[in-house]
């Protein structure tokens, strides 16, 4: 019969270089150099049919900002073949990654793959994580190891991964991604089937690497998730980056704001002129505005019409609105930062 074990509440790290609430050392983690420093002119594609399909073209990114990157675009886009080319799952026809020396280079990465397949299931989490530091030439550093099961909520570690969950199995995947304390962190999909508790495990788990020191790429369509984690936004379409800035650079092309309002009435000879220029789908409107002063001229305008309003609401424009905007429109020429 198998013997299953449970982490102890109560268990701490015992070697003196760790410490429970900060299982990284910061000022080792910030001192390293991430595994990749930069990607310049690389290019993949396939045949299809006999049909070429550009997968990426011409992709160059800069790693070395510290912080997490989300990385958008529909389907088809490019996003995974991105993280498989980085995590060396994939080559590229041509282009540069640096620094040279893949072997080195791949030890120091962690990745989770869309179709999870990063683990042995009649294995336990704990036997996999031993293995996949071996494979990287990295100690296995149990009590981290017993942190990271705490922090993803992960109850019973020791149980071979087939028994468990389809939840579960991809919090051990993630635990897997982390275990050896990467520089580069490359996560596809990673929150799905996870339950709330599950992501918010999972945000704060990057949230704390992030700190200390380590490059996290994020590939998702869980927009309000990438909203909550990233600094930085890479937009990829049919293959091509049409936005590399800061999150916040994003949420701001073209518009920032925008208010949305019901009208008692839809009739146009009823509507107040500041509203002219708003977009109405009934009694519904929606009128974008550029920056904070806009929007301080437009309330000022529109405080006396208030009245005919049934509803009335003022937010900025996060980032599920600007993807859909681009993707509305085409997408965007690229952006810088």
């Amino acid at each position: 019969m198998e013997k299953r074990h449970s982490i102890p509440s109560s268990a701490r790290v015992s070697s003196g270089t760790h410490d429970e609430a900060h299982p990284c050392t910061p000022s080792a983690r910030a001192l390293r150099d991430p595994a990749i420093h930069a990607m310049s002119g690389v290019c993949k594609h396939y045949r299809r049919g006999g049909v070429q399909i550009w997968a990426l073209r011409d992709i160059g990114i800069d790693f070395r900002t510290a912080g997490v990157t989300g990385v958008l675009g529909p389907n088809g886009s490019g996003k995974s073949t991105l993280i498989k080319i980085l995590s060396g799952l994939c080559t590229p026809d041509s282009g540069h990654i640096s620094p040279p020396g893949a072997p080195a280079r791949w030890r120091d990465i962690g990745v989770l793959l869309e179709g999870r397949s990063n683990v042995n299931e009649r294995l336990s989490t704990f036997e996999n994580a031993r293995y996949y530091c071996t494979l990287r030439e990295h100690r296995f550093d149990r009590p981290y190891f017993e942190h990271l099961a705490r922090q993803l909520a992960l109850a019973d570690p020791y149980c071979p991964i087939r028994q468990l969950s389809t939840g579960l199995k991809l919090r051990s995947s993630l635990l897997l991604a982390f275990i050896h304390r990467p520089s580069m962190l490359l996560l596809d999909e990673p929150t799905l089937g996870l339950d709330v508790s599950g992501v918010a495990c999972l945000e704060a788990l990057i949230a704390s690497c992030a700190d200390e020191g380590a490059r996290v790429l994020v590939g998702s369509h869980d927009l309000a998730f990438l909203e909550r984690i990233c600094q930085r936004i890479i937009c990829l379409n049919e293959g091509k980056i049409v936005f590399d800035g800061s999150a916040d650079a994003f949420r701001s092309i073209e518009y920032a704001y925008k208010v949305s309002a019901r009208f008692a009435s839809p009739d146009p000879s009823c509507i107040p002129e500041e509203w002219t220029e708003a977009r109405f789908v009934g009694h519904q409107a929606t009128l974008l505005l550029e920056k904070h002063e806009d929007l301080c001229r437009f309330m000022q305008r529109a405080q006396h019409n208030l009245a005919q309003l049934q509803a009335f609401e003022v937010s900025r424009l996060t980032l599920h609105d600007k993807y859909m905007q681009l993707l509305a429109g085409g997408m965007a020429p690229e952006t810088g930062p």
